[in-house]
């Protein structure tokens, strides 16, 4: 830095102002809930509500998409640590294309739990379900629960995005796309 201060002809340490105070690095370094990315609304409570009982260790998402491009579903498995004792339920929220019709979004469980709530916020497009797990889980103890958004309509977006309230790793794999 201070290579680049004299190339500059600026004194000692007037790129390190600039810069502001160093951050913390790390895998921890910037570990927190981001449940600000949620709208702020009732169906969306639960979803921010549960960010510091559990960790999610792994998720597995296949989206679905019909020959005519309409979006047919949204497959999701997780894998997830509790955080806290008594961990008997988990939510998961869906934000739909502004055209949908939220009353035809349906959410299913595969496994891990059964179907609890489901609410709909037309407002702010969401549909929030919980899930009833087989078993409240202990601190340290790992579940799985998968479940279906079945949406089966046409989708105007031109990006998909998820939101996740703990920090998460990605990857992306395209092994089919839909007719244009």
């Amino acid at each position: 830095m201070a290579e680049l201060e004299s190339l500059l002809g600026l004194d000692r340490g007037d790129l390190m102002a600039l810069l502001g105070p160093r951050r913390p690095r790390g895998r921890r370094a910037g570990a927190r809930a981001r449940t600000d990315l949620l709208p702020d609304s009732g169906a969306a409570a639960d979803i921010s509500g549960q960010s510091g009982r559990i960790r999610l260790l792994y998720v597995e998402e296949h989206v679905r998409v019909n020959p005519d491009r309409s979006l047919r579903e949204i497959v999701t498995r997780s894998v997830v640590e509790a955080r806290d004792d008594g961990v008997s339920r988990y939510h998961a929220g869906n934000l739909a294309d502004a055209a949908a019709d939220l009353s035809l979004v349906r959410t299913v469980a595969i496994g891990g739990s059964r179907l609890g709530r489901v609410q709909r916020d037309h407002a702010h497009r969401l549909v929030s379900a919980e899930f009833l797990l087989d078993r409240a889980y202990r601190r340290g103890e790992a579940f799985t629960v998968q479940y279906k958004f079945f949406i089966n309509q046409p989708v105007f977006d031109t990006e998909y995005f998820r939101v996740f309230t703990a920090p998460f790793r990605f990857t992306y794999c395209r092994s089919a796309s839909p007719a244009r």
